[in-house]
């Protein structure tokens, strides 16, 4: 995850968060965002680009693409954006995946909104 620091403090608003990931077979990446315990953004995306592509086609298996989610930030609160690739992988709760044999890699960041 970029854009967004652990622990940082963000003005209300939107806010484009980027970052990357190793594609698997499904080239997908799950982002799920949780405000005050309460999820609000469940999303998955394709991974956009890859670097062994120089930039110019999706990333295969392996490969490490780049993704990017416009995040409605424009509540007070305290956040924690979640993602991970893995197959079928399902959030159960507030920013944990449900099935961890299933998640093959996952970042997350806590973050406060003012």
């Amino acid at each position: 995850i970029g854009d967004v620091a652990e622990g940082e403090h963000l003005r209300a608003g939107r806010q484009t968060v980027t970052g990357d990931a190793v594609s698997r077979a499904d080239g997908l990446v799950h982002v799920q965002l949780v405000r005050d315990g309460v999820r609000v953004l469940d999303a998955t995306l394709p991974l956009g680009t890859s670097e062994e592509s120089q930039f110019k086609t999706p990333p295969r298996p392996g490969e490490r693409g780049h993704w990017s989610v416009d995040l409605d930030l424009t509540r007070s609160g305290s956040y924690t954006l979640v993602v991970w690739t893995g197959a079928a992988a399902t959030p159960a709760s507030a920013g944990q995946p449900a099935a961890a044999s299933v998640v093959v890699e996952t970042d997350s960041k806590t973050f406060v909104v003012t």
